[in-house]
Parts: C-alpha cells; sequence; structure tokens
C-alpha cells in the first residue's frame, strides 16, 4: 500500500466516529411533586420493631416530621406541607379516625383553614401531603401554619384521646 493510501485509511478510521449520529444522554425527569394524601411509608410491624412499641404505654402517636416547601414565598405561590407520624395503637387495635386541621394564621387572623373530620391515622410511619396557595393579597410576613390532630373523645378504656399539635413559620415575601 502506498504512503498516501495508509494516510486516507488513517484519517478516514480517525474521522468515521465523527460521522457516527451522538445519541444525547437523557436528561433527568425533574422532580415530581408528591401527590396530596397520606402515604404508608412504613408498616405496622417493622415500624414496632423499629420503636420497640411492644416496651411503650400505648396508643403511641409521634410527629417525626414537619415541613413546608419552600419555607418562604410570594403571594399566589404554592406552598407544599408534608407531616410524617410514627402511630403505634393499643395491641388488637387497628387505624383511628379524627379530625384533622391545617390553618395558616398572619398576626393572629386565619388566613387559610382546610379540615378533615374523617382524617385515619394508620398505624404503621406515613407521610401526609398537602398543598395550599397563598392568597394573592396577603401581605408579607412571617405567618403560622398550625397543624392540629384530635381523635375520638374517649379512647380504648377509656383512656385519653390521641392528639398533636404543630406549627411551622412560613415567610410570605412581598409580591414581584
Amino acid at each position: 500500500m502506498a504512503y498516501h493510501q495508509v494516510v486516507i485509511l488513517a484519517l478516514l478510521l480517525f474521522l468515521t466516529p465523527a460521522c457516527v449520529k451522538h445519541v444525547p444522554d437523557q436528561e433527568p425527569a425533574p422532580p415530581t411533586k408528591p401527590a396530596p394524601g397520606p402515604k404508608l411509608l412504613l408498616e405496622h410491624e417493622a415500624l414496632s420493631q423499629e420503636l420497640q412499641c411492644d416496651t411503650l404505654k400505648l396508643p403511641l402517636l409521634v410527629v417525626e416530621g414537619n415541613t413546608l416547601n419552600p419555607e418562604r414565598v410570594a403571594p399566589g405561590g404554592e406552598v407544599h406541607h408534608r407531616i410524617i407520624y410514627a402511630f403505634c395503637p393499643d395491641p388488637g387495635r387497628g387505624p383511628e379516625t379524627g379530625v384533622l386541621l391545617r390553618k395558616l394564621s398572619f398576626k393572629g387572623r386565619t388566613v387559610f383553614l382546610d379540615q378533615d373530620k374523617s382524617f385515619v391515622l394508620v398505624p404503621g410511619r406515613s407521610a401526609v401531603d398537602a398543598y395550599f396557595l397563598v392568597p394573592e393579597d396577603a401581605p408579607p410576613g412571617a405567618y403560622v401554619l398550625e397543624v392540629d390532630y384530635r381523635g375520638p373523645a374517649v379512647g380504648l378504656h377509656g383512656s385519653k384521646p390521641l392528639s398533636f399539635n404543630v406549627k411551622e413559620i412560613l415567610v410570605i415575601r412581598a409580591g414581584q
């Protein structure tokens, strides 16, 4: 083979990969927001082992997380609220139905209220997701999101009803 043929062959071999169609890497999918409502994160049996519920006074209800996303929002913006709870009922008992209240207030005045009168506490660890829109006319400042759960008036064997109350701060920025 002549020298010029070797050079042409080498160039062709070198340039061939440049002619192959390059498939771009797929971009990661944008994060999806959780659907509103409850989601069981850990079955009751696994949670019972983790928390050693059989050694504790039951029923046990613990709020493990209470978050707002974003923590700062402009009027008209959407806010995602997530609460995570762990629930170990009395032996032989199952879910409990009560009232779950979410209230957003500013300087003592309620600007958003959501009440679920048939909220079901499921044994195990669960997350409950909710979304709300900040009113368009909301003045800037620090707001308080209060989440309150009240179980039936009388628990099993006349025990104290289950309940919790947690608060989180939401900052509303000046309109843009």
